[in-house]
């Protein structure tokens, strides 16, 4: 898209995004029984784990015609990664549930009938 590629910086903020969801889902999908809720174990696991997949995405990226590795591009993903653990782990610490994204629909609605 000519639009997107003249922001500058955008691949990054993509990085960013798509990393924080996969933090996400490795955050829902990992029970560490018999460990408190909160641990700075889990905080480096979780994003070290990303981090070794970001290194890895962007190695693979070298055989694709048209791509490129970027060590630029592995830091966004560690920052989106991080940036979603940790705050995770802040709600968990203080016993709150870890916060789920909602939207509400708007607009016109569609009905159906019974």
């Amino acid at each position: 898209m000519p639009i997107v590629r003249e922001i500058p910086n955008f691949d990054k903020l993509v990085h960013f995004g798509l990393y924080a969801v996969e933090s996400f889902f490795l955050f829902l999908s990992v029970r560490w029984p018999g460990r408190p809720r909160f641990s700075w174990a889990r905080v480096f696991a979780l994003v070290g784990a990303m981090a070794v997949w970001g290194v890895a995405d962007e190695v693979h990226q070298t055989w694709i015609p048209g791509r490129s590795c970027e060590a630029g591009d592995v830091a966004a993903d560690v920052a989106g990664a991080k940036n979603f653990v940790l705050a995770a782990y802040t709600e968990a610490k203080a016993g709150k549930p870890v916060s789920v994204a909602t939207t509400a629909p708007y607009g016109c609605s569609v009905k159906y009938g019974e």
